[in-house]
């Protein structure tokens, strides 16, 4: 008790230090055309508060990159693209929570907010802290962040004009001791048991009593609600009488297959030639002008994918990106009518900027990720009636095995 006394005084004393500096300076922080950005805001201010809370920010420890106390993102940042967050922490190489940085001039609203938790979701961490230092923010994050919903999960906010009165309740949350001592499942079970009112004085809970949805759970509901409308689609827009009963299934798994796979690799910064995002909205410019009296279009949205899966699938193999396995290669869907709006639908819930998901951050042990190394399939079989002609829906999971070497040339 008595070293934890002297580690919270010498953490006391940091942070006057930097709160006295940072009130000093935060004029010139936030001037317009400040040249103070978040690198700098991160070594001067954030950095020693970690550090001071007792976090191997310098992995003096030497540990290696995956088992790292802090670890540090330093990829570049291009507009919204950035997809994973500046600090990582872990307690004996297990993932705990996330801190967001942003440089003072910015402030702490909007996308930083869904960004900060966004990432946290997807690594299944309840705790997203996001802080330019003027202000610490703290979000509990136990179900889908939405784009729209700010205060979703806003546990508390300090401003560094209260630090100093508030050092006894940073520290039990974020210091190294406390967080190892289970500091964040303590503020967890404390805030299942506090009910909250919204202006409407309904209740409500800051966060839910019972266990959200996971990302599991919340990815395979969207995955089979996606294929239960694109199959119904094909079903309804294509003759299927002559084909074989399993015909429906196959196509629309092929379909969710491939722009998964597509997905998967464009966060993971591999390069599929014109990303999905880009297809769609190319899409809904033409439509556009073609509603307005312009030049008239006929390319469905399915056609201009399904043209952009011919083209990974380059044989003999040219200088444009191309794909040496299976998943790309002719296949019957590719010919099939598929509603416009289904099919946009989908791809807007998995490649808008404010989609929940991050397919580069997934871990290892998600259901999607998995893709990437030992693979799998969750599929939703529709089978036909040959006795009414009707396409019938059955739900099942499949596990098919499948690696990012079969169906790449890197």
């Amino acid at each position: 008790m008595v070293a934890e006394n002297n580690e919270f005084l010498l953490f006391k004393k940091e942070m006057e230090g930097l709160v006295e500096r940072f009130a000093k300076n935060i004029k010139e922080y936030k001037a317009p055309h400040t040249e103070y950005l978040e690198a700098r805001l991160r070594e001067d201010y954030l950095n020693p508060m970690l550090v001071s809370l007792g976090w191997d920010v310098g992995n003096r420890k030497g540990y290696v990159q995956n088992q790292r106390e802090v670890e540090i993102e330093s990829r570049t940042r291009i507009g919204f693209a950035k997809k994973r967050a500046d600090y990582l922490f872990r307690i004996e190489g297990t993932d705990v929570f996330i801190l967001e940085a942003k440089q003072p001039r910015e402030e702490l609203t909007g996308e930083h907010i869904f960004q900060a938790k966004r990432y946290a979701w997807n690594k299944d961490l309840p705790l997203a802290v996001l802080s330019d230092f003027e202000e610490l923010k703290f979000f509990i994050v136990t179900t889908t962040p939405r784009s729209d919903e700010e205060s979703q999960g806003h546990y508390k906010t300090f401003n560094y004009l209260n630090y100093l009165n508030n050092l006894d309740e940073i520290w039990n949350i974020l210091s190294y001791k406390k967080v190892k001592a289970g500091s964040i499942a303590e503020l967890l079970n404390g805030l299942r048991k506090k009910g909250i009112k919204d202006k409407k004085h309904r209740q409500g809970f800051l966060i839910l009593p019972e266990k959200t949805k996971s990302l599991d759970e919340q990815f395979l509901q969207l995955l089979e609600e996606a294929r239960s409308e694109i199959g119904k689609s094909i079903a309804k827009t294509n003759k299927l009488e002559d084909r074989e009963p399993n015909f429906l299934n196959e196509v629309t798994q092929k379909i969710i297959d491939r722009i998964l796979f597509l997905r998967i690799c464009e966060d993971r910064d591999i390069d599929t030639g014109t990303k999905l995002e880009s297809i769609v909205s190319i899409w809904r410019k033409q439509t556009e002008e073609s509603e307005r009296g312009g030049k008239l279009i006929n390319e469905s949205l399915y056609t201009k994918l399904a043209s952009h899966f011919k083209t990974l699938d380059r044989r003999p193999p040219g200088y444009a990106t191309f794909f040496n396995g299976q998943i790309f290669q002719k296949h019957p869907s590719e010919e099939l009518n598929i509603d416009d709006d289904v099919l946009a639908s989908f791809l807007d819930q998995i490649t808008d900027e404010t989609s929940p998901y991050l397919f580069n951050v997934m871990p290892v042990d998600h259901s999607i990720s998995q893709l990437l190394g030992r693979g799998w399939c969750f599929r939703n079989a529709f089978t036909i009636d040959p006795k009414v002609g009707q396409q019938k829906f059955f739900g099942k999971c499949l596990l098919a095995q499948s690696t990012l070497r079969e169906h790449t040339n890197v």
